[in-house]
């Protein structure tokens, strides 16, 4: 039998462990890269506008079931 052919020992128990962490944090970075815009990046939001003029600050909003509206229309603002 020559090195090509010999067969590879199985990895050690801290070395299987070592990989399973390493594919545990690919795993989770994959998932954060999913999640997107400035609050999710760990920035504030002060800002907001809305399509139907209005614009002012995070404490002017309005709480809907999507999450915040504008409070002039009630439509879904978006970050200034």
């Amino acid at each position: 039998m020559n090195k090509e052919e010999e067969p590879k020992p199985a990895p050690s128990g801290s070395t299987a462990r070592a990989a399973l962490r390493a594919a545990i944090r690919a795993d989770e970075k994959a998932r954060d890269e999913e999640r997107f815009g400035p609050a999710s990046e760990g920035r504030r939001l002060d800002a907001w506008r809305c399509a139907c003029g209005w614009s002012g600050g995070v404490k002017e909003l309005a709480p809907s079931p999507a999450g915040v509206a504008c409070p002039a229309c009630g439509g879904t603002p978006e970050a200034a």
